[in-house]
């Protein structure tokens, strides 16, 4: 039965991966590319015209003429002097780049190497929550667990979607596995410090869980002085990235998102005032999806359990984690006024995957369902292997 589990799980991310071949194509397709040809020509304008040419010839008419949908995006393709304005947005998160860029060299076009990124990222996003789960569940259940999660998060639009979300994921979720189920605590810094070169709004994720390892772990992992040193040094290295890669700023970034496109944001100024942010806050707010108001219901269970007399030192942790990525959220969409469930898609999946090894607390607590926890819950032998 354990590889009829495994097989149907993955069977299932593997319809995820070629389900994401028919994709929708988005115009920020076209600065990724740019950037991946940038590496080995400097001039804008030839990387402007190779990088259309290269759309034109692999995508089908329809798909290409869906890049240009609008007047932004048709001045994009004309205009190369406003096309090289838009690639600070995305040269900043050099890390993405620097991959597509290998795959590139690897013999794929570009186009497709945004993609195998995004597929590579979604199998080990999928492989991490499984044994995750593996380790407080029985293999059925915790499959299972793991498919609705993934599905809950959307698993399928970051795959198939031309962006760093699905990398991102894969990151974030790796490094708080290797800390939270390995106790390793190197390597998962490590790798959130990678993290800041994929976006660098991942310092609100990072610094929560920094603060949890340091406020709300028993016994604390890191000190106060080291925290404080931490979240300075990663505050400085964000702002350095920023000025590095001719980062437009939050003024700049905030209009552009959520007022209207600046096809040339190198040649003017903006006004994004209190009340152009609140507008936004407030759409934000309304957008939220209800996998987003899922994944707070989570965490208020998981707060719901903790006060409810169990006890336990991984549970404490499990649930510090959880409240402290849920303000990281909070922090995000004050910072960046935008509920696009993309954006949290690690956080919303750590908050599942806590919910559920919370969950097997309930066993210990009520003994009315107590007999049910050998069809479902690991034995504690298992749980330490």
């Amino acid at each position: 039965m354990k590889r009829l589990y495994f097989f149907l799980y993955f069977g299932y991310i593997a319809l995820i991966c070629f389900a994401s071949y028919e994709r929708p194509l988005y115009w920020d397709l076209c600065p990724y590319i740019a950037l991946t040809l940038a590496y080995e020509n400097p001039n804008i304008e030839e990387v402007h015209d190779q990088t259309y040419r290269i759309l034109r010839e692999k995508l089908p008419a329809s798909k290409y003429e869906g890049l240009k949908s609008n007047q932004y995006e048709r001045d994009m393709e004309s205009n190369a002097s406003h096309f090289a304005q838009q690639l600070p947005y995305y040269s900043i998160k050099s890390f993405y780049i620097f991959l597509l860029y290998l795959i590139y060299k690897i013999g794929f076009d570009p186009i497709a190497a945004t993609l195998l990124l995004s597929i590579l990222s979604t199998i080990l996003i999928s492989f991490v929550t499984a044994i995750w789960l593996r380790r407080h569940y029985t293999h059925g259940y915790a499959y299972l667990f793991s498919a609705l999660l993934l599905t809950g998060i959307g698993l399928i639009n970051i795959t198939r979607e031309s962006s760093p979300d699905a990398l991102l994921c894969a990151i974030l979720i790796s490094g708080m596995y290797l800390m939270v189920q390995k106790n390793f605590l190197l390597i998962p810094i490590i790798l959130f410090l990678v993290s800041l070169f994929i976006r660098v709004d991942a310092l609100f994720f990072i610094i929560a869980v920094l603060g949890s390892l340091t406020f709300l772990s028993s016994p604390k992992r890191i000190s106060k002085f080291m925290f404080f040193l931490l979240t300075s040094l990663l505050v400085i290295l964000s702002i350095g990235l920023e000025q590095y890669f001719h980062y437009y700023g939050w003024k700049i970034h905030a209009y552009h998102s959520f007022v209207q496109f600046i096809p040339n944001p190198a040649e003017i100024s903006v006004s994004f005032g209190i009340k152009e942010y609140l507008s936004a806050l407030l759409l934000a707010l309304l957008q939220i999806p209800p996998d987003a108001l899922f994944s707070i219901v989570f965490i208020l269970s998981i707060v719901g359990i903790q006060y409810n007399r169990i006890k336990g030192e991984k549970l404490s942790q499990y649930s510090a984690y959880s409240v402290l990525i849920l303000v990281s959220i909070i922090a995000h969409v004050v910072v960046y006024p935008s509920s696009a469930i993309r954006y949290f898609s690690a956080q919303y999946l750590l908050l599942g995957v806590f919910f559920f090894i919370n969950i097997s607390a309930l066993f210990e607590v009520y003994k009315e369902i107590h007999f049910l926890r050998p069809y479902i819950f690991k034995k504690k032998s298992q749980e330490k292997s």
